[in-house]
């Protein structure tokens, strides 16, 4: 069960790093769209939609394990993508 649940979490931050990157790339170029408004919502309601179903299938520690296995994933990959970024735009300069 708990390979299930941070199987899921790891998708959930994923898909938040995804929606926040998208976001913040549309706000930044000044192209925002109703795409752009609702990735934004979304990045906000994804965590506590996760977090609402596990909290009604699962124990406690599943709910914690939840939690922490997607903000873990959400650090690594905002992480990643900020190197990815900084090694893209040094080589142009």
């Amino acid at each position: 069960m708990s390979f299930v649940i941070v199987g899921i979490a790891i998708a959930a931050g994923a898909l938040q790093v995804w929606l926040l990157t998208r976001f913040t790339n549309a706000v930044m170029s000044g192209k925002v769209r109703v795409g752009t408004v609702f990735a934004g919502l979304a990045q906000f309601l994804l965590p506590l939609g996760v977090l609402v179903l596990t909290a009604t299938r699962a124990s406690r520690t599943g709910v914690v394990t939840m939690g922490v296995a997607m903000a873990a994933t959400l650090i690594v990959g905002t992480v990643a993508v900020f190197v990815w970024r900084t090694k893209r735009t040094g080589k142009e300069e």
